[in-house]
């Protein structure tokens, strides 16, 4: 049974674009010219190989702890409730490919988003199956988050979107009138693990500030000493902090 630990290379700021550079460092030492290259022309005509990479997705998870991989394979499996069956490619440290065979499983893997997996955000990102992986910024997920108590005079979708943009990141949906859930509004963003979490947005209105707090729905593990998701504040540093986290528990 395979076991991993996640090493820095696959941490927010990862080493891709090093990676990229050591390849052209490699080429450059062995002193190939430019007349060497014989490329193969593949015309966009030829679309067998397209068919066949069908509903596929680069898959990064977000944690530098140890996991089986058989356990997460399994445990994204059960979540997604597939018709049919996923494929699972381990590419290297904790990134894989995943397929899916029918539109409907496709569509539970996009739409159903965050994914989690031991608590730790399971990235997903459309995979042209041509494209070299470093190409693809998994440092960014899409996630619900609540903004309450916000004044229905407020509830308008560009300026909750403008709000929104401005403190927590890329707005993909808004949902103004949530009637049977509660007194929030409701928006789909997209976070980057690399910033801090957002705890409130705010605005300006006739020389007065005005406060609402954010919620995170189905949040995964995030530090209540650094504001950071991916480990708790027992795993910040050497884990020992004052009683009162300015982000709260994790």
């Amino acid at each position: 049974m395979s076991t991993y630990l996640a090493n820095s290379s696959n941490r927010p700021g990862g080493s891709g674009g090093k990676k990229a550079e050591a390849i052209d460092d490699m080429l450059n030492c062995l002193g190939i010219e430019e007349e060497e290259f014989d490329d193969l022309v593949f015309e966009d005509e030829e679309c067998a190989l397209k068919e066949g990479i069908k509903w596929m997705a680069l898959a990064r998870v977000h944690t530098s702890n140890y996991f089986i991989l058989q356990t997460f394979e399994q445990h994204l499996r059960i979540a997604w409730s597939t018709a049919r069956d996923v494929d699972f490619k381990h590419l290297e440290g904790n990134m894989f490919t995943i397929q899916c065979f029918c539109l409907g499983d496709w569509l539970k893997l996009e739409k159903g988003v965050p994914w989690l997996f031991h608590q730790s955000v399971v990235y997903i990102e459309p995979y042209d199956g041509f494209s070299p992986t470093e190409a693809y910024d998994l440092n960014f997920f899409a996630t619900w988050i609540q903004t309450l108590k916000i004044p229905v005079g407020y509830r308008d979708e560009t300026l909750i979107t403008n709000l929104t943009e401005k403190k927590a990141g890329k707005v993909l949906e808004v949902q103004t009138d949530v009637r049977v859930a509660g007194n929030f509004v409701r928006v789909k963003v997209r976070l980057d693990v690399r910033k801090v979490l957002t705890r409130f947005i705010s605005l300006s209105r006739g020389g007065q500030s005005q406060v609402y707090q954010i919620e995170y729905e189905k949040m995964s593990r995030f530090c209540g000493a650094c504001g950071f998701i991916g480990h708790t504040h027992l795993e910040c540093g050497s884990g020992e902090h004052e009683a009162n986290l300015k982000w709260g528990i994790g």
